[in-house]
């Protein structure tokens, strides 16, 4: 399942759509590893913990991917192709970092607080494998709590 395109990342960093390098024709390598790598800590972040309290075992029953809304999944799709992209455009080896290490490290710090967000507040996921996602399916909104002095 492709969870964002090249268009998705120039809108979020706009340069990046002329630093393809010549050897690639788009990032659609880079787009696909970092989706991976989205599904991976999915598993381990949020399916596994949301599996869990429905009684499945997450091990027995994996994240399947066409079960998730796209447009849940593409902001964190965009940051870590971004890290991913910026990463592979790093100079290796440089003792100090350039403007794309620099740039990999930010979007992995937004791609984390990102993961951070989806932990808390879950992800709508077709449970059921109906086809539909259902009301039940969906994250249960948490309002915010305000810590009370003693």
């Amino acid at each position: 399942m492709i969870f964002c395109t090249d268009s998705d990342l120039t809108a979020v960093a706009a340069d990046v759509r002329h630093l393809v390098p010549a050897e690639l024709d788009d990032w659609s390598v880079q787009r696909a590893l970092a989706e991976e790598a989205v599904l991976r800590d999915l598993s381990r972040v949020w399916y596994g913990p949301a599996a869990r309290a429905r009684g499945i075992d997450p091990a027995a029953v994996p994240l399947d991917p066409s079960r998730l809304t796209s447009a849940d999944i593409k902001p964190l799709a965009v940051l870590k192709s971004l890290e991913v992209v910026y990463g592979y455009l790093a100079k290796p080896g440089s003792r100090e970092a350039d403007g794309f290490e620099r740039s990999a490290d930010r979007y992995h710090r937004r791609y984390g607080e990102e993961l951070n967000n989806i932990a808390t507040a879950g992800l709508a996921y077709d449970w059921d494998a109906s086809g539909v996602i259902e009301t039940g399916e969906t994250p249960t909104p948490r309002t915010p709590r305000r810590l009370a002095r003693s």
